[in-house]
């Protein structure tokens, strides 16, 4: 039970060093230096938090918690669109692969 409490309180301590607001955003590099450590487990701790609910954002200057729903929308909109995207080029992919009789349900 420790360790869930010093994960939740790690998790906690680097929530609080992302920025709230698109224009304060801070980079991946940025955030492994202000935690120290390194900038992949940046990365993962940040998925763990979006899987547990937290409104993190990103845009091409970093990561920011939304300060305004607009911010928020702003997101949500480029993300679900770059997420179609990725569906609709591996569309074809997906077809040739069932063609050739490889079973992707449950991958």
């Amino acid at each position: 039970m420790a360790k869930s409490h010093d994960r939740k309180h790690w998790e906690e301590r680097f929530l609080a060093l992302i920025p709230v607001g698109r224009c304060r955003a801070v980079s991946m590099n940025q955030l492994a230096d202000m935690a120290g450590i390194d900038p992949r487990i940046v990365r993962s701790t940040i998925l763990t938090l979006r899987k547990e609910g937290q409104i993190i954002a990103s845009c091409p200057s970093g990561y920011f918690i939304p300060a305004t729903i607009e911010e928020e929308l702003s997101f949500y909109l480029a993300h679900r669109k770059r997420a179609m995207s990725n569906l609709v080029s591996l569309k074809a992919t997906r077809k040739h692969l069932r063609e050739m009789g490889i079973d992707l349900r449950g991958r």
